[in-house]
């Protein structure tokens, strides 16, 4: 019979956890060495966490609608602010 005290931590989304922890870490030690971070990597890890934690904090948490939004906000902004960047670059004042 297998020693357990009731407690498991050893479910299926485990491994989101790290993941998450991993892409978030990542990212901050990017930025400690003043290095671009990656917002794509952020918006991951903390899905990734937030998913992982889950069957922690006891209830589900809509991961794919989330992702779907976080893909259409991108998309709709990610024009604009690329558009912001190359105006600054051509009319840059020094």
């Amino acid at each position: 019979k297998p020693r357990n005290s009731g407690r498991s931590w050893n479910r299926e989304n485990t491994w989101l956890l790290g993941v998450g922890i991993i892409l978030l870490s990542l990212n901050a030690v990017r930025h400690l060495y003043n290095l671009k971070i990656s917002y794509f990597t952020i918006i991951i890890g903390i899905l990734a966490l937030l998913s992982g934690l889950e069957n922690y904090i006891g209830f589900k948490i809509p991961i794919i609608p989330i992702l779907i939004i976080a893909i259409g906000i991108g998309l709709l902004i990610g024009p604009k602010l690329l558009q912001y960047k190359m105006y600054n670059k051509i009319f840059k004042k020094d």
